[in-house]
């Protein structure tokens, strides 16, 4: 009995240094994955500009910057604030209150981007645009709910310290947009672009839905 303090310590110390280790080992991960998912983006970018051309491309750029401005702030921080709030409520043990903030973010995110896609839509119709940029607002549409849909659940396994799956994820979706958003844009031009960015991004949320 008078070395069982020790024992413990000893334990606790294992078991400082195994976090310390998994963590470290997720870190790797994660970062390789961001790189590599970065690096993908770069290249399909890259290659989409040349088979696309100056003026289409230039139409995707503007597109681009709907998507990722609608994704990035049309939630108005909930989603920042999801994944602040949620480790802290973590290190507190208040799981419950967790769940609730994830359900609000998740149905503030979703109609958010609902009312963006929206937006895009009635554009296309009602806007004097030519066909080619009306159809890009409609595929833009689906875009913006699944790649918001996307970022929810990535935030959501991030504030849950699920890194290695998000590193998975990052792998995936590179090795997709690099497969198959690229050939479908040999194939389908400006339309296989667009509609493979679509189907990769389907993809992940269904592989997400099944972690």
């Amino acid at each position: 009995m008078e070395w069982a303090w020790a024992d413990r310590m000893s334990q606790a110390g294992a078991r400082r240094f195994a976090i310390r280790r998994r963590t470290a080992a997720d870190g790797a991960l994660f970062m390789g994955g961001s790189v590599f998912y970065q690096g993908a983006r770069f290249t399909v970018y890259l290659v989409a500009a040349k088979l696309l051309g100056p003026t289409l491309y230039g139409l995707w750029n503007a597109l681009n910057l709907v998507l990722a401005n609608g994704v990035n702030y049309g939630h108005l921080g909930v989603l920042n604030a999801m994944n602040r709030e949620v480790p802290f409520n973590r290190g507190r043990g208040e799981l419950e209150l967790n769940q609730s903030i994830v359900d609000v973010s998740f149905t503030t995110a979703l109609i958010a981007a609902a009312v963006m896609a929206g937006a895009c839509l009635l554009a296309s119709f009602v806007g004097r645009f030519d066909p080619v940029t009306a159809f890009g607002l409609r595929v833009l549409a689906l875009l913006i709910l699944v790649q918001q849909l996307q970022v929810f659940y990535d935030l959501v396994l991030r504030s849950h310290d699920r890194f290695r799956l998000v590193a998975s994820e990052q792998g995936l979706l590179s090795i997709l947009l690099l497969t198959v958003v690229i050939a479908f844009t040999i194939v389908g031009g400006f339309a296989g672009f667009l509609w493979g960015q679509v189907l990769v991004y389907l993809a992940v949320l269904l592989y997400l839905a099944r972690n």
